[in-house]
Order: structure tokens, then C-alpha cells, then sequence
């Protein structure tokens, strides 16, 4: 199957907050996912980072995403993953997070991941972004092996997220 990939833009928000719930409800054990809020996945949309939506080729309505993929720029702020490298100022500004990644239920198998990550890669390579952070509870190996093979490596191990164990890993680019 062939996707093809785009920005979200603020009228996705509805389309994408239901693939976040969906996600939610159906991920066990539930501390392998955490949903963005309402604000957080807005913020990004708008703002302080950017969605990749992927949609299959030839959908069967127009609203059909068959995943997302969730990229925030942290700046300065207390949970820029950076901190954790202890990353001096000028480092931790040339940071983003790889925030949330979901892949419908039904599109799952066609590594819809990897392909977002690479298409989020393509637009931060030409922003001033060079660390690429993102965390994964540490027995989800299929988003573990994923990320390593999109060149992810393993540099710290956390709680974050209220308390939740994460890994974080790291790829520069």
C-alpha cells in the first residue's frame, strides 16, 4: 500500500484528536502510550513544532489518516530532552522532539513509522533543528526497533510524563 504524506493544518485537529483517542483505548499496556492534550497537539499544529499525516494513496473518504506523526520544538523549557545530555543553551535551542507517533490500527504492518519519521527528517534537515530526541517505554520493542533502525540510539532512561519509564534516544543529524 502507498501513503502519501502532508502537514497538518488546524482543521485536522478534530480527525487527529480521534486517532489519538482511538489510540488510547486500544494500546495495552496503557503506559506504552501517552495522548497529547488538546493543547500540546494545537500548539504544535500551529506553532511550537509540526504534524505529519499520513493518509493512504487512493482513501476511501478525504478525512482518512492512516497515521500521524508529532514533532515539538521544546526551546528552552524544563523538559527539553536535551537537559538530560546536560546540553549547554546553544544546544538545547537546536532541539526538537519526535512527540507522538500513531499508526491506525488498521493501516499497522506497512512501516508507516519509519516513512513518517523520514518525511519529519526531511522538513527539520532544513531548519536550524541538529538533535532529534524522542522517548519509548522500554519493553515497546516495536517502536524501539523502529527508531534504531531509522538510526535512533539510546542515551538515558527516565520517568517523564508523570512518572512513567521512558528511554530516550537520540539521533543527530
Amino acid at each position: 500500500m502507498n501513503f502519501k504524506f502532508r502537514l497538518a493544518v488546524p482543521d485536522d485537529f478534530s480527525t487527529l484528536m480521534q486517532l489519538m483517542n482511538l489510540t488510547k483505548s486500544i494500546v495495552h499496556p496503557s503506559e506504552w502510550f501517552v495522548c497529547e492534550t488538546e493543547e500540546s497537539l494545537s500548539s504544535m499544529i500551529s506553532e511550537h513544532g509540526f504534524i505529519i499525516i499520513a493518509q493512504p494513496e487512493n482513501p476511501s473518504n478525504s478525512n482518512e489518516v492512516a497515521g500521524m506523526f508529532a514533532i515539538k520544538y521544546p526551546g528552552m523549557t524544563p523538559d527539553n530532552l536535551g537537559r538530560y545530555q546536560s546540553f549547554s543553551e546553544e544546544q538545547l535551542q537546536l532541539c526538537a522532539h519526535m512527540e507522538s507517533t500513531i499508526v491506525h490500527p488498521q493501516y499497522r504492518g506497512y512501516h508507516l513509522q519509519a516513512q513518517m519519521a523520514q518525511e519529519a527528517e526531511e522538513l527539520l534537515e532544513k531548519l536550524p533543528y541538529k538533535y532529534l530526541f524522542a522517548t519509548i517505554h522500554p519493553d515497546n520493542q516495536y517502536s524501539m526497533n523502529n527508531m534504531m533502525r531509522c538510526g535512533y540510539r539510546p542515551v538515558a532512561q527516565a520517568k517523564l510524563y508523570g512518572g512513567l519509564d521512558r528511554v530516550i534516544l537520540l539521533k543527530e543529524i
